[in-house]
């Protein structure tokens, strides 16, 4: 059974041309599962079904490891279910040439992950619709912030009147892919931002000493044992099965 999560943000409920093509790349993948005997559970919410407040900018996330947001709104939920997904899709509507407001909300309140890497070797689909422009830009930017949560983007692409740049069939390959091989398509930057996240936990564990406890973020990311890594595919391979244990 492959789990599969979408999150769309798009408060438009049922009604959302981006939830609608959310369905069209996972029966793409349905299909393509089925044909190698695997089945897919696939699970969908959109800002129409959780409420998600605004970045505070406590930093608590940073120096506790805990957002005292969570309990007031959806976002633990939220965390949940992607963390305990296979393959985890976001896709967020064009407004005003950027992805939406809810969207970004989305980014602030996990950017504490792209310093934990909580989301690593975890296949991911994002994706931009729009009736005018910018699509492209929209889903590249989208893809970008994945990344740097350790997630593999195994395909980013937008949909518009005009046509579409994400093939389903082609993202349902790249999707299975994924799954069965977990790290196997790592961009560069991705390396050199893994990289200078190991040297400098490193660097703070030599500067505090053995028995002091950094910032959550730098402990979290030492204690899954991640600063043994010089390269993120290494990561992965040497954890294996251990990521899907991770706790938020």
């Amino acid at each position: 059974m492959i789990k599969v999560f979408s999150f769309v943000a798009s408060c438009a409920g049922a009604k959302s041309h981006t939830l609608e093509f959310s369905n069209e790349l996972v029966e793409a993948f349905r299909k393509k599962a089925e044909a190698e005997g695997e089945t897919v559970e696939y699970e969908v919410m959109t800002g129409a079904d959780l409420r998600i407040d605004y970045c505070r900018s406590c930093i608590s996330c940073f120096m506790n490891g805990v957002c005292p947001l969570d309990k007031a709104d959806d976002m633990e939920l939220l965390k949940k279910k992607i963390i305990e997904c296979d393959i985890f899709m976001f896709g967020s509507p064009v407004y005003l040439w950027e992805m939406s407001g809810l969207a970004k909300s989305f980014f602030d309140r996990i950017s504490y992950w792209a310093h934990r890497f909580d989301l690593l070797a975890k296949p991911c689909v994002v994706f931009s619709t729009t009736d005018s422009s910018h699509g492209r830009e929209v889903a590249a930017n989208l893809a970008q912030l994945m990344r740097f949560t350790g997630a593999i983007v195994v395909n980013a692409g937008h949909k518009e009147t005009g046509g579409v740049d994400i093939d389903p069939d082609v993202t349902a390959e790249a999707m299975m892919k994924a799954y069965k091989e977990p790290g196997a398509d790592i961009p560069f930057f991705q390396e050199r931002i893994f990289l200078s996240r190991v040297v400098l936990v490193r660097k703070y564990f030599r500067k505090l000493g053995p028995d002091k406890t950094p910032i959550d973020e730098m402990r979290v990311f030492r204690e899954r044992g991640l600063d043994k890594y010089v390269v993120m595919k290494e990561a992965i391979e040497g954890l294996g099965p251990e990521i899907k244990n991770w706790k938020l």
